[in-house]
């Protein structure tokens, strides 16, 4: 079973509407933030991969179970990201 995870998205954007030659045209302006719990802090909304190579060992004719170990799997998923946008619609 893997470790909890938490992990929030948000959007903001606002429209603009105004008329071009008698027509309705629309500039939004956006934010997307990715991962906003780990903007908050470093050790939130971070990945877990397991680090031990196996879980299961084989002795003396009988399986046992090894407890994984989580370490922290710092990449692009574990990052916070931010991306403004603007989109004109005509």
């Amino acid at each position: 079973l893997a470790p909890w995870h938490n992990r929030l998205d948000m959007k903001v954007c606002q429209e603009i509407y105004f008329d071009v030659k008698g027509r309705r045209t629309t500039l939004e302006l956006g934010v997307d933030l990715v991962n906003a719990t780990n903007l908050l802090n470093s050790n939130w909304g971070t990945y877990k991969q397991i680090s031990s190579q196996t879980i299961l060992e084989y002795a003396n004719g009988k399986y046992s179970f090894k407890e994984p170990k989580w370490n922290v799997y710092n990449n692009l998923l574990s990052a916070w990201q931010l991306l403004l946008h603007v989109r004109y619609s005509f």
